[in-house]
């Protein structure tokens, strides 16, 4: 009986792994961090960065080949195809929309679902979200820092434990390529902005700990309001 649910236990966290790394890769795509033709971290370093096997890799890489959003060449690695397909969880087409958008649609749902993350999450999405900030702190280069923000903002969402909530912000996720991200003011360039966003998000995180989701959605919407701020500045300035 140990045996079995030791094994029940083992392939449903190897479906978690895969999905992440599903995730992570669709994300990455859609934000146009990996463009057409370029090549994907190989299996061993996705499966260092998940913690999982080579055969969860492998199984994440085969969906998404299936799916025709990358194409493996035997020998050289995989690559991203022309496809912009995203999660069959999101709507076929991705609106069109501005970063400000995206901020604005961020201070609604993220700000709105925290009373259900500090009533519901428990000490292991804690662990997760804690993971994603330590990431965060030892990224080597943005784009592995905003793909811990990324995840980050997806522990957060998930400890909801509601799937449409967790579908409306990974819809959010790969909606910034459709908003022009590359385009905006820079928002973690410098070693000083990342610090104030991780400040700020272990803030977050540790007032939903303590279960004060007043406090979480203060400091949340406060950030978000600066983002936007940042962003619409510039915007309103070039048309004076």
């Amino acid at each position: 009986m140990e045996e079995a649910v030791a094994s029940e236990n083992a392939r449903e966290r190897a479906r978690k792994l895969q999905s992440e790394i599903e995730l992570f890769l669709r994300t990455s795509i859609e934000a146009q961090e990996f463009a057409a033709g370029d090549k994907l971290p190989t299996e061993r370093e996705l499966a260092i960065r998940f913690s999982a096997n080579r055969s969860v890799v492998r199984g994440a890489l085969a969906q998404l080949t299936q799916e025709g959003l990358v194409y493996r060449q035997s020998g050289s690695g995989t690559f991203v195809s022309g496809s912009k397909r995203i999660s069959d969880k999101t709507p076929s087409v991705v609106p069109h929309v501005s970063p400000s958008d995206i901020l604005e649609a961020r201070r609604v749902l993220e700000v709105g679902y925290l009373s259900l993350v500090a009533a519901r999450a428990t000490d292991a999405d804690f662990e997760k979200m804690a993971v994603e900030l330590h990431a965060m702190e030892t990224a080597s280069e943005q784009i592995a820092f905003r793909q811990a923000g990324y995840r980050f903002h997806m522990r957060v969402a998930e400890a909801t434990r509601n799937p449409l909530l967790i579908t409306m912000q990974e819809l959010v996720m790969v909606s910034r390529a459709a908003a022009g991200w590359s385009t905006v003011p820079s928002l973690n360039d410098t070693q000083e902005l990342r610090t104030d966003q991780i400040v700020h998000l272990r803030e977050i995180m540790e007032a939903l700990r303590l279960r004060d989701s007043e406090k979480a959605a203060k400091i949340a919407a406060f950030e978000l309001g600066k983002l936007i701020s940042k962003i619409i500045s510039p915007i309103t300035s070039h048309y004076l």
